[in-house]
């Protein structure tokens, strides 16, 4: 998902867009934001497809602001695939590519602006994360590396690394033992604010092996941030609700104002920092 700083590189593409998957559905009515992807798991008149799964449906029902490339057919200014983005072959799956600016076109066409039919803003309602002043140099702690794999036995694909840098406050990410770097920019991807959010994960659910996560009934999360983490715990009452992180106090956490990067891991993951 791309909440802040796509507006600066408006005429981009974005890489991959993937399938809808009904984690994503809850995720995007935080926001009542745009939602784009390449078709996705189970329309409602869909048997093989477990009802839980359903992400094409929850977007017909709950009205989501659908910028499906498959079904609306949007041309090759909007979305096309591109095998050769990277210098390395990718599954084809990860191969679609959509471009920032024409996705907002297209929303325009269909009156999809940041107010609704009533001239009522999207955020009029919206319920913001709270922040703070970061650390001062001083004051900052020596947790200074985070490391963890979604799935056992993908370390060598997929292992992350979060490296600390008590200087800049900044985390630097890294995947599978190299630097993870901005596409565009080539510059190494950073955060001020990294967020473990355990989720219940729920394997193979039908005949499609379509896997499911839990983002409404809370749970367990760590946050780091300013060399130090905090254990806690996070909240999303219901599906447009906000996700809202807490202390082990029940106080709602304060972020450092940067980059916020949210990692949902499945609960009883490994975390090691």
């Amino acid at each position: 998902m791309y909440y802040c700083g796509v507006a600066a590189f408006s005429d981009i593409w974005i890489a991959p867009v993937r399938s809808a998957r009904t984690y994503y559905v809850d995720w995007v009515s935080e926001y009542d934001a745009l939602y784009n992807h390449v078709g996705g798991a189970g329309r409602c008149n869909d048997p093989t497809v477990d009802e839980r799964a359903k992400a094409l449906c929850q977007i017909e029902k709950f009205g989501i602001k659908d910028l499906d490339q498959f079904y609306l057919k949007l041309g090759p200014k909007a979305c096309r695939r591109n095998v050769t983005r990277l210098d390395h072959e990718v599954a084809w799956e990860h191969t679609v590519e959509c471009n920032v600016k024409a996705l907002y076109t297209e929303a325009g066409m269909r009156n999809w602006t940041n107010v609704d039919e009533e001239g009522v803003a999207w955020d009029e309602s919206f319920t913001p994360w709270k922040f703070k002043e970061e650390a001062n140099s001083s004051e900052r702690g020596t947790v200074n590396s985070i490391s963890f794999v979604h799935w056992e036995g993908y370390d060598g694909q997929f292992g992350i690394q979060w490296e600390y840098d008590t200087g800049t406050n900044f985390y630097k990410r890294a995947m599978a033992g190299q630097s993870h770097s901005d596409f565009i920019t080539k510059e190494q991807l950073t955060a001020k604010n990294i967020v473990i959010q355990f989720s219940k994960e729920t394997d193979g659910v039908d005949e499609h092996a379509h896997v499911l996560y839990d983002t409404l009934k809370g749970g367990k999360a760590l946050v780091f941030q300013d060399g130090k983490v905090i254990s806690g715990t996070w909240k999303k009452s219901k599906r447009t609700a906000r996700t809202i992180f807490y202390d082990e106090k029940g106080k709602e956490i304060s972020f450092n104002p940067g980059q916020i990067w949210i990692e949902v891991i499945a609960t009883g993951a490994k975390i090691t920092y």
